[in-house]
């Protein structure tokens, strides 16, 4: 979807449900952003932990 599309659509709405949309949209903004907080506190909190290359990897998953 474009952002002319958007825009299309948001200007046939009402007050009330173009609010709404705004609100969704601050939403999934807020939650986009808590997200990716996350995924860097989760990386964060693993740098220390050893690196195990793909070739180690891989030859340990054929063998289970």
């Amino acid at each position: 979807m474009t952002v002319e599309n958007l825009i299309e659509i948001a200007s046939g709405l009402d007050e009330y449900n173009l609010e709404k949309l705004c609100d969704y949209a601050a939403f999934l903004k807020y939650m986009a952003k808590r997200e990716d907080e996350e995924d860097a506190a989760a990386v964060i909190a693993r740098a220390n932990e050893p690196e195990i290359s793909f070739e180690d990897l891989k030859a340990e998953l054929i063998n289970i």
